[in-house]
Formats: structure tokens, C-alpha cells, sequence
């Protein structure tokens, strides 16, 4: 596939720590094999920061507000068979305020679990390869402060 040929996309993820825990979330779609953050797609007529929102209240139940993009990067990435294809602009965001009641057994449908997992040891864990930098330097910046 030529990478004229790939699908512009711009996805959202949140990091909300709490209590030395970093909230992941399982979906169902990709066989619930590795953890990832919260977030998804934007949708036409949607601003990152919308998408931010409505994504993190779909896959967990919790409201968000006081949220900061802390990094970014494009990332190409294809389907099983590869006659399909995206360029996708990963945002990333730490969320510093959130409300409401977590559905831990996911919502049914793109998300299977939402946890809050400890960040010791995290990376250890199957996450999804795209995320691991994020969570690094969120982990980073939380012990600078």
C-alpha cells in the first residue's frame, strides 16, 4: 500500500492516574489482548478536545474536565490485510479531573474492562505498543511535579 494511499485519522487518549494507578482499558474488537488508554477517533465536525470527552465517557463512564495534551505523534498503521491502511495523529492528554461511577465491565460494545492497573510494573504488561510512550512520560511528569 503507498502511503498516498492511507486514510488521514485523528485519535484521543487520556491518562488519569489516581492513587499511583493509571486507568486501561480492554476492547473486546481487538480480541481484549492487550491494555490500552481510553480514547478513539474524532468525528466529523468534532473538535480533539470534544472527541476527548465523549470517547473517555463511552469506553469508562467517568466524566472528565481539567485535561492538558502532553504529547503526540503520527503513526501509520494497517489492517490484517493490509489493503487498508491510516495515518493516524495520536494525541495524548493528562486528565487531572474526573467524575462519576467507572463501568468496570466495559460498556458492551468497544470497551470490555476499564481498571485502574498500578504503574509499577505496568509496562510489563501486554499494552499496546502505541501507548507505551505516553504513559512513560505522563509517569515522568507526575514525579517531576
Amino acid at each position: 500500500m503507498e502511503e498516498s494511499e492511507l486514510v488521514d485519522t485523528t485519535r484521543v487518549y487520556g491518562v488519569l492516574i489516581k492513587d499511583n494507578k493509571i486507568l486501561m482499558v480492554k476492547d473486546p474488537r481487538h480480541g481484549s489482548r492487550v491494555w490500552e488508554l481510553p480514547g478513539g477517533g474524532v468525528d466529523e465536525g468534532e473538535t480533539p478536545d470534544q472527541a476527548l470527552v465523549r470517547e473517555f465517557k463511552e469506553e469508562t463512564g467517568l466524566e472528565i474536565s481539567d485535561f492538558k495534551e502532553f504529547d503526540q505523534f503520527i503513526e501509520h498503521y494497517y489492517a490484517d490485510t493490509e489493503r487498508e491502511g491510516w495515518r493516524a495523529d495520536r494525541r495524548f492528554y493528562i486528565i487531572k479531573s474526573s467524575a462519576g461511577q467507572l463501568l468496570e465491565e466495559g460498556n458492551g460494545w468497544d470497551t470490555s474492562i476499564a481498571t485502574f492497573l498500578p504503574m509499577e510494573g505496568l509496562l510489563d504488561e501486554p499494552i499496546q505498543e502505541s501507548m507505551k510512550r505516553p504513559i512513560r512520560k505522563a509517569v515522568q511528569s507526575l514525579f517531576k511535579q
